[in-house]
């Protein structure tokens, strides 16, 4: 049986993978390169349990697609 914990795992490194995938496209590496620290940042800080990992790449998944929609580092219209 799949837990809930494992199944929004998935979800936010299916996430992660299609927007970076999509970054890179579009040349937005700015916001890649914060998305990697952070999941650096954070596994380090919960010494790479599984737990730690799962918020490190959830809390990526949630800046991912915060970036996308707003675009905080992009031009000013």
């Amino acid at each position: 049986m799949i837990t809930m914990e494992l199944l929004l795992l998935t979800l936010a490194t299916i996430i992660n993978l299609f927007t970076m995938r999509w970054k890179v496209t579009r040349g937005r590496y700015k916001d890649i390169i914060i998305e990697v620290g952070i999941i650096f940042m954070l596994s380090a800080l919960f010494h790479g349990t599984l737990t730690g990992m799962a918020i490190a790449t959830s809390v990526s998944a949630a800046w991912s697609l915060y970036t996308i929609a707003l675009n905080p580092f992009g031009k000013k219209a």
